[in-house]
């Protein structure tokens, strides 16, 4: 709730012998339809700043473009996934955000395997293409086809629609991203729908070079 805090728990932390910090700074975003808690600047910034002074990164995950630009502008080594952003300005802000990665040496792994999984949920063909076979154990595919908390059956259309198009946007914009110097690595999601551990990488591999 405040920066005093923040670090507080933060302390806990360092003291289990953490190799990162991890922040989720999602401010008003509502694709799941709650929202999800956030930090102030701030908090932030005291996190920043303390976990560098322990010598470790600080990655934060992001949905808009908007808070891509706060955490990068505080020295964030890294940024997790793609983000929203109004049709119009897309091409903008990704230039934006690229630009504030390579001005700090931040990475920006996309994860665009995981937003194809959405997009593709309960397409049997997906895993076909991800090589499940052999590969997933047969309880955890039943489990994805079967449990009724399973977003892989249940996610509905119009989220399907939606993670579509941010997979396509993401594809998009992923090659000039690159151009421009952004450092990337591989990042998964892994547990999401159809984004199975080991495999979503090989995955993530295969569509960065795509």
């Amino acid at each position: 709730s405040d920066p005093r805090s923040a670090v507080a728990a933060l302390e806990q932390m360092l003291e289990l012998g953490i190799d990162a910090v991890k922040i989720n700074h999602t401010p008003g975003f509502l694709v799941f339809g709650t929202g999800w808690p956030t930090l102030d600047r701030p908090s932030l910034a005291a996190l920043v700043d303390r976990a560098h002074a322990a010598g470790l990164p600080v990655l934060v995950h992001i949905d808009t473009a908007e808070s891509a630009v706060e955490v990068l502008e505080l020295g964030v080594d890294g940024i997790e996934h793609s983000f929203e952003a109004p049709a119009d300005r897309l091409d903008a802000e990704f230039a934006r955000v690229a630009e504030l990665c390579v001005r700090h040496g931040a990475y920006w792994p996309m994860t665009v395997a995981f937003l194809e999984g959405c997009s593709r949920a309960g397409d049997e063909t997906l895993l076909t293409d991800l090589g499940v076979d052999g590969n997933v154990l047969p309880r955890v595919l039943e489990q994805n086809r079967t449990d009724p908390r399973s977003l892989w059956v249940h996610l509905p259309d119009h989220l399907r629609a939606y993670f579509r198009r941010r997979f396509e946007e993401a594809m998009a914009h992923l090659k000039s991203v690159h151009d421009v110097g952004v450092r990337m690595t591989i990042s998964t999601d892994s547990g999401n729908p159809c984004t199975f551990h080991g495999l979503t990488a090989h995955r993530e591999l295969a569509l960065m070079a795509q």
